[in-house]
């Protein structure tokens, strides 16, 4: 058994199914119950509820079931046939009775497994198929198919047995590495909390004010504390227009989701075009600048900074001052560089990451490497957006920028 289902189990892990030991020692355990029905179609089902813990592997699920067990239809019914030509033989039949009379197996193991399942599985229309041959014309002959009972997978089944159903994809929709709509945003924001308590004292200690009325032998001290409120703050900067038009939409929804969400105590966004040159805009139309100075004077270090952008551009625009001047220099004396800004925001903060609506494949090379040496980088997908939710919600401090040797060779 360990040879069909290890290699199942690393199909699955081969396609990011968190799935280990446990499942597959409770898989193994369901097929030797018989609770597959001996079928391709329970054991379809057995594996999914068993290795699937959320639905947006089940897209991941059905496309290493098909890759691994693809084929298996048509060897299973070249098998059928070679049975079939054996048991519609009324000469080995009467062969398999006469051993049987002197045996404690009237037939061999695997054709009593058969018939014992045709008798539990079957209805009578399969039965009298069992007893008379698949169009009743051998009176001594059997029928493979009424053998197997229900749901054995014959060719004639395409569409709705397990090969099918897993190619069919019905759960395409339900993947988390697709891209987001509002509500999947909210959900996953919420995980991006840090409760603490102010305000006024008035919600009911209940330890407190039992410890205080044992304290008091037995009058009543009532104490009161502030509720507890989420003190997350975060600063969304938003890569807008040029080639990030394609994701405009995209975006709308991150910025929609992200102005509802309750759980944040402050939001401000500001937008950028390919790199902060010193000043970002309250406008996705590039209107109403803030200088950088400025803004680190709204903000504190403990904020939250979100960037969202595709980090491609020309590589003169990360290594050039851009079109305005700033009083800030580099430690060196010299000017700052686009990329010298990127570095002063992600030093600004404990934790930053960057948002890249581009899938990991195009993070090779270029200026999207560069700035992926400066911030923590997560897809734009449901679980590249919980990825980063995770990171940003822990308290120590994150990753601070490491840019190895010259960007303007790497360029």
């Amino acid at each position: 058994m360990s040879n069909l289902l290890v290699p199942f189990l690393y199909e699955l892990r081969g396609r990011n199914l968190r799935v280990g030991t446990l499942e597959i020692i409770e898989l193994a355990r369901g097929v030797c119950l018989g609770l597959h029905g001996h079928t391709l179609d329970g054991f379809y089902y057995l594996a999914r509820a068993l290795m699937v813990h959320r639905d947006g592997d089940l897209d991941r699920f059905d496309q290493a079931f098909l890759h691994h067990f693809r084929g298996i239809e048509a060897r299973t019914a070249d098998l059928f046939g070679e049975v079939e030509a054996v048991l519609s033989d009324p000469a080995l039949l009467r062969r398999f009775e006469r051993e049987g009379a002197h045996t404690d197996e009237p037939a061999p193991e695997w054709l009593r497994e058969m018939l014992d399942r045709a008798r539990e599985g079957g209805d009578s229309g399969e039965a009298d198929d069992a007893r008379n041959g698949s169009q009743g014309a051998a009176p001594e002959g059997r029928d493979v198919r009424g053998l197997l009972g229900k749901g054995a997978p014959t060719p004639s089944h395409k569409g709705s047995n397990a090969i099918g159903m897993a190619d069919a994809r019905r759960y395409r929709r339900y993947r988390s590495d697709l891209v987001l709509d509002v509500r999947q945003i909210e959900v996953a924001l919420r995980r991006l909390r840090a409760l603490s308590r102010d305000g006024r004292p008035d919600e009911l200690d209940v330890d407190a004010t039992v410890d205080a009325t044992a304290r008091a032998f037995g009058d009543l001290e009532l104490v009161l504390r502030p509720q507890r409120k989420s003190n997350v703050r975060v600063l969304l900067l938003m890569d807008v227009g040029g080639s990030m038009e394609p994701f405009a939409q995209l975006c709308s929804r991150l910025f929609s989701a992200a102005k509802r969400a309750s759980n944040l105590r402050e939001l401000r966004t500001y937008y950028f075009h390919n790199i902060v040159y010193g000043r970002v805009f309250s406008s996705d139309g590039l209107m109403s600048p803030i200088e950088i100075p400025e803004l680190f004077d709204l903000v504190h270090q403990r904020w939250k900074l979100v960037v969202v952008g595709d980090a491609s551009m020309a590589p003169g625009e990360m290594l050039s001052i851009g079109p305005w001047g700033s009083t800030w220099r580099r430690p060196d004396g010299g000017p700052m560089r686009g990329l010298d800004w990127l570095v002063t925001l992600a030093e600004r903060f404990d934790r930053s990451v960057w948002l890249n609506p581009d899938p990991p494949s195009y993070w090779v090379g270029g200026t999207v490497e560069i700035i992926g040496q400066v911030f923590q980088m997560y897809t734009l997908t449901i679980d590249g957006l919980t990825e980063a939710v995770t990171y940003l919600s822990k308290d120590t401090m994150g990753k601070r920028p490491n840019i190895i040797g010259n960007p303007r060779n790497a360029l």
